[in-house]
């Protein structure tokens, strides 16, 4: 098994330089509520790092395009898919991810999803 986490943005140096901005000068306006999750300011929230660490499931990460090119897949951004078998199942949807309030409850909806015990 393995979590694929999938951020609402392009990984081209225009979308990142975008995403940048909207994160920094207008947070209220930047689209992906993973990214918000995960991240902070100018890096990864350090609660999300150490999930990242303990983590016993690979993790693997992607922006749009990646993921797209990679798996032939469309679907909503973000996401958080378990591939298991050479298939992919949405584990936590855009919308779920939008109504989280902060890291802390994302990881824990993780690990209740996973049935990880921490």
């Amino acid at each position: 098994m393995e979590l694929i986490f999938v951020y609402n943005e392009n990984s081209d140096p225009l979308s990142r330089a975008l995403g940048f901005a909207h994160k920094v000068l207008r947070p209220s306006t930047y689209k992906c509520a993973l990214c918000n999750l995960t991240h902070a300011g100018l890096g990864e929230r350090l609660m999300w790092k150490a999930f990242k660490v303990r983590s016993k499931i690979p993790l693997s990460f992607y922006y749009i395009n990646e993921f797209e090119a990679k798996f032939n897949q469309k679907t909503n951004f973000p996401v958080i898919l378990v591939k298991q078998n050479n298939s992919l199942t949405v584990l936590i949807d855009k919308t779920e991810l939008e109504a989280m309030h902060d890291v802390e409850e994302l990881i824990n909806r993780l690990e209740s999803k996973l049935g990880i015990e921490e």
